[in-house]
């Protein structure tokens, strides 16, 4: 969920952004909210405009960083978008003094170094004037120079200022994006947070150990590394095997569901004790089929990962994976449990 840091920043910038034109504060504070969300696709272009096109030391360093977070599959055309991108913001049109064609180029400057060019050419624009004391014809003279010098400096001005409206309406986008991003996790995170106190009311009731490995798990998932992760997902299936002694315990039975298979109601076969439990509670047929679904999904995954975990293999066992199984557990929990209250109070 969002922290209320990051909705003060977010605030601010959309504020900052519609009382003036100067973007350096607001392209500080979107640079401060992708780097507070981990939003690295954003953040890559964010840092790329802080920084202009002249910098080359310092694009590589900030290359070099962005491509630890994307796959080397989409770095390179990731960072080509970036590239094209900012030339089409910065792309200014001038007349060739020689030829008297237009010509198309792109300002290098950063936003900073826009903006202070802008505000040093409006400076010069209204305050250049010949110098006292000229005779008629030097006055004359002088006054067609500055008029051809604030000519040529007013039509850069209104290209650099084209330049500044772009990258505004860029920014302006991501803020708006991010901020219906926010609005979503916030309603999300709240539907959890429902959830949640649900399920662990209810576990504490009829599964104390299945709350205690689920949060257990949801403990070890924000360690981080493998072993954490591992010790993650061995309490997520611990918490499936527990719901299931709670809710349809063991037996030596071999039950034909409603699917035709017949599967055992043996201890170790907690899953198929699962899915035989939403099977005979559950009277809509879609939500049935649905739940049990997640049943075999969740189960899946869990036994999937869990065994690469312990096998090592780092690369495709992650945070963002283990994240997700926690969650899809919580999840289900809920869905188990809520059959059960509808049990007990008899409108099953």
């Amino acid at each position: 969920m969002a922290s209320e840091g990051q909705l003060a920043l977010l605030s601010q910038a959309l504020d900052d952004l519609s009382a003036g034109d100067h973007l350096a504060p607001v392209l500080e504070r979107c640079i401060r909210i992708a780097t507070l969300r981990q939003d690295y696709f954003n953040l890559w272009w964010l840092r790329r405009e802080a920084l202009g096109f002249e910098n080359r030391r310092s694009h590589d360093a900030l290359n070099a960083e962005m491509k630890r977070h994307f796959p080397d599959q989409y770095y390179e055309a990731l960072r080509k978008q970036f590239v094209e991108d900012q030339i089409e913001r910065h792309s200014i049109e001038r007349i060739n003094d020689k030829t008297g064609e237009v010509e198309t180029g792109v300002t290098a400057f950063s936003i900073g170094e826009l903006e202070a060019q802008i505000e040093n050419m409006e400076a010069y624009n209204r305050d250049s004037a010949p110098p006292p004391g000229l005779s008629a014809i030097d006055l004359n003279e002088a006054n067609r120079t500055y008029q051809r010098m604030r000519v040529a400096s007013e039509q850069t001005l209104r290209e650099f200022k084209r330049v500044r409206s772009r990258i505004r309406e860029r920014l302006h986008r991501f803020l708006v994006e991010t901020e219906a991003t926010l609005a979503f996790e916030q309603t999300a995170a709240s539907t959890f947070e429902r959830t949640r106190r649900f399920v662990d009311g209810q576990l504490g009731t009829i599964a104390p150990d299945a709350l205690t490995q689920l949060q257990a798990a949801y403990e070890r998932s924000n360690a981080g590394h493998l072993e954490a992760l591992s010790h993650a997902l061995t309490s997520c299936r611990r918490v499936l095997k527990s719901l299931a002694d709670a809710l349809y315990p063991a037996t030596d039975l071999a039950i034909t569901g409603g699917d035709g298979k017949i599967r055992e109601m043996t201890d170790d076969k907690y899953r198929n004790r699962l899915w035989q439990y939403v099977g005979e509670r559950q009277t809509s047929s879609t939500s049935r089929q649905l739940v049990q679904a997640t049943v075999e999904e969740v189960g899946r995954r869990i036994d999937l990962l869990n065994e690469l975990a312990s096998k090592g293999v780092h690369d495709q066992v992650t945070r963002e994976e283990v994240d997700h199984c926690v969650l899809q557990t919580y999840l289900l929990a809920g869905e188990l449990l809520r059959l059960r209250t509808k049990d007990s109070s008899g409108d099953g």
